[in-house]
């Protein structure tokens, strides 16, 4: 999906020989995809930043790579309610045992201290994600004078919740990802959970119209639900020819997508 189009969606199992359309009625902005936040660690020392829904972190705006012997501390803030999901997307920062050459440091918190424990210390070439306990980071770099290396971070705010809102996706690890970010072709939802790129995201209460029974009516279609044979999606019948016109609000169009589909194959159906 086109993240302008402010949707959800969800999978559902459905038996054999039934059409299940997820549409949403969106106002056409012409945007083909969510412009990601970048942020530079280095012109933003001891500075407070506000997160949006997802963005890359890196050394500054324009490259990854970072210069010797630089202490820099940047402290970041999601909305309150929210976390904050880090991906190591891309790092390779001087290895050593213990990190103590060059390293990035996450800390849980907004803190100055320079004698504060962080709750990761990074450095090498790969780490496992991180998640904050809140809403509120910060991360510290420091390099020598030996190596240069470079570092790109992908982060997410989300939030948990049994039920996401309507312009949030849930992944299936249970994270309220906002809806802008579904299916953008970066996985959002966590390095060892695929739902995000594999368009699983489940939301709950949308609308559901039936083909069946409708033949001939025209129905307004609400910001975003589903259409299929029946409400209660059973597989179609034989010979039949039903036509339904639906309707969105002025100015807005309509994408649908054929989420689960089985229809009787034909060269030319």
């Amino acid at each position: 999906t086109s993240p302008a189009e402010h949707c959800t969606s969800e999978h559902a199992n459905m038996g054999t020989s039934v059409v299940f359309i997820f549409f949403c009625a969106t106002l056409w902005t012409g945007v083909s995809s969510y412009v990601y936040q970048r942020i530079g660690m280095s012109t933003n020392d001891n500075q407070r930043l506000t997160l949006q829904d997802a963005g890359w972190i890196s050394w500054t705006t324009g490259t990854d790579q970072y210069e010797d012997s630089q202490d820099i501390r940047v402290y970041f803030e999601a909305p309150a309610g929210t976390r904050i999901l880090l991906i190591f997307q891309d790092i390779d920062i001087e290895q050593h045992s213990n990190c103590g050459y060059d390293r990035l440091e996450i800390y849980d918190r907004i803190t100055s201290s320079t004698s504060a424990v962080p709750e990761r210390t990074v450095c090498g070439t790969s780490e496992n994600d991180f998640v904050s306990a809140s809403n509120v980071i910060t991360i510290r770099f420091k390099s020598d004078g030996s190596r240069q290396g470079h570092f790109r971070l992908l982060y997410t705010v989300f939030n948990y919740g049994s039920n996401c809102s309507a312009d949030e996706c849930k992944c299936t690890n249970g994270r309220c990802i906002s809806a802008l970010l579904h299916g953008d072709g970066v996985n959002n939802c966590g390095s060892t959970d695929v739902s995000d790129d594999d368009s699983v995201c489940d939301n709950e209460g949308y609308t559901v119209l039936a083909m069946h029974g409708n033949n001939g009516q025209t129905l307004t279609l609400e910001d975003a639900g589903y259409i299929s044979w029946t409400t209660s999606n059973s597989d179609y019948a034989n010979s039949q020819d039903i036509r339904v016109y639906f309707r969105a609000p002025t100015g807005k169009r309509i994408l649908l997508m054929f989420y689960n589909i089985d229809i009787e194959d034909n060269t030319n159906c």
